[in-house]
């Protein structure tokens, strides 16, 4: 089952529960650090001082069937270093509405004319195996962002609540793209 459908399709229960199920966690540690700072008031500029507690989580990139399949054929076809090159193409390009996705024709065109001094077996490699591994690629991260939001920053969550500890915002953000995602509390 495609998971990835059009945001105009309703996902069922089944289509979650299809999609963790194959789930493969790219979980390879952790460090944390603590960061005093100010902040300052949108309302009245007031000052206050903060200390956050910073969690730096390591994911590897996964190499699942499909895709030692794909080395495998990089390898025979000597285009390793083009598969490694496609597969760091599309990681920081995975920030996309749902009418675009990272293993589209386009998408394989736009890399290829910035490789343009490349030869032709790489260039038909490239043309041959860019979607594959690009849905690759995307399976891997979404997984990444399954285990973040589904598991870690739930526990976190639920750990905070457990204390009673109150936190305004949680932030969520990465060193291969610029996004900051907010998690808020919602008061009932």
């Amino acid at each position: 089952t495609d998971v990835r459908r059009k945001s105009k399709e309703q996902l069922t229960l089944k289509d979650a529960k299809e999609r963790i199920e194959m789930f493969q966690s790219s979980f390879m540690g952790w460090s944390t650090y603590s960061v005093d700072g100010v902040f300052f008031s949108k309302k009245d500029g007031s000052m206050y001082e903060e200390a956050t507690q910073v969690i730096r989580i390591m994911f590897r990139f996964v190499e699942t069937k499909p895709y030692k399949k794909l080395e495998k054929e990089a390898r025979k076809a000597g285009c390793t270093d083009v598969l490694r090159s496609i597969v760091y193409w599309v990681i920081p390009r995975l920030g996309r509405i749902s009418e675009e996705t990272g293993w589209s024709p386009d998408e394989c065109k736009l890399y290829l004319n910035n490789h343009t001094a490349w030869t032709e077996p790489k260039r038909a490699f490239t043309e041959k195996h860019f979607s594959s591994i690009a849905k690759e690629v995307q399976r891997w991260h979404d997984d990444c962002v399954l285990f973040l939001f589904g598991y870690l920053v739930r526990k976190f969550w639920q750990n905070l609540i457990a204390q009673e500890l109150y936190e305004e915002e949680i932030w969520v953000t990465s060193h291969y793209t610029m996004n900051l995602n907010v998690i808020k509390r919602v008061e009932r």
